[in-house]
């Protein structure tokens, strides 16, 4: 669990959404809003917030956190097994659940799903982030999470500063529409401005290293048009249901909303089992 601060450029109360927001958070262990934050964290006037709120959070270090997935499922019997599908997996169904002795198949392929479940919705939102060292020698070590929202409609660039994990500090943070390609490096021109938006919010941080080995994280982030597709194919093979669940588009609340929609996709499953596979003898 860590600290973390919200900050806003307008009064909250002005944004229903986050308004709404930050009273969902009021009975969050360590709930507080109070302007008077901006001051005794000596945030510089020229940075345009006036409001905010704090509370505890979870904070998942996401490289543990899927290293520990991976090992999970392991030892619920799962095999793990690398393979390349090309078309759309409700014509090629039968011959995958046949390949692999399967029942039941999940598609959780993230961007892919354009061309296997044939959903020209998806489309990719690249993100990416910057990370220093957060050992404490050359600033003060940072324990808690800053997020400043941006006051630009449908915007989703903002400031970003979490602990990834005792020694690593995460600044971001950049999301840009319908870009394909992972061709950023610290030195592109967002790339920098990311990090100039982070220095200018945290002077402090003018004086952070990056991190030698793993400087700039990056990535395509699957986002629909809609809402994150967590549901049965609807198509079918003539009048038989097809037994494919899908759960993929969850753009850039990839981890907050993985329990969820897993716990979703199970109940799915189930529900195709129950009503489409015969009890073995």
């Amino acid at each position: 669990m860590r600290r973390l601060y919200s900050f806003f450029p307008y009064p909250i109360e002005t944004n229903e959404i986050e308004h709404e927001r930050m009273l969902e958070c009021r009975g969050l262990r360590g709930f507080r809003h109070d302007r008077r934050i901006i001051d005794e964290m000596k945030i510089s006037k020229s940075s345009g917030v006036v409001d905010v709120f704090e509370h505890l959070s979870p904070c998942v270090d996401t490289d543990h956190g899927m290293e520990f997935l991976m090992d999970l499922m392991r030892t619920k019997g799962a095999t793990l097994v690398a393979d390349t599908i090309y078309g759309d997996l409700l014509e090629q169904e039968e011959k995958l659940l046949t390949k692999y002795q399967a029942d039941i198949l999940v598609n959780a392929t993230g961007l892919s799903s354009r061309e296997l479940a044939h959903d020209p919705t998806l489309s990719s939102a690249r993100g990416a982030v910057l990370r220093v060292i957060n050992d404490g020698t050359d600033f003060e070590r940072i324990s808690h999470a800053i997020v400043v929202a941006t006051d630009i409609p449908d915007n989703y660039n903002l400031i970003f500063i979490v602990p990834r994990n005792d020694d690593t500090l995460v600044l971001g943070a950049i999301t840009e529409l319908d870009e394909w390609q992972t061709d950023l490096t610290v030195n592109s021109p967002i790339v920098q401005k990311m990090r100039q938006q982070c220095d200018d919010f945290v002077p402090a941080l003018k004086k952070a290293r990056l991190d030698p080995d793993y400087p700039l994280a990056q990535g395509l982030r699957p986002l629909r048009k809609e809402e994150v597709r967590v549901e049965r194919e609807q198509r079918k093979h003539g009048s038989k249901a097809s037994r494919i669940v899908h759960v993929y588009g969850h753009s850039v609340a990839g981890w907050t909303l993985a329990f969820g929609t897993a716990a979703e996709c199970v109940r799915l499953v189930e529900q195709v089992a129950k009503s489409e596979l015969r009890p073995r003898l």
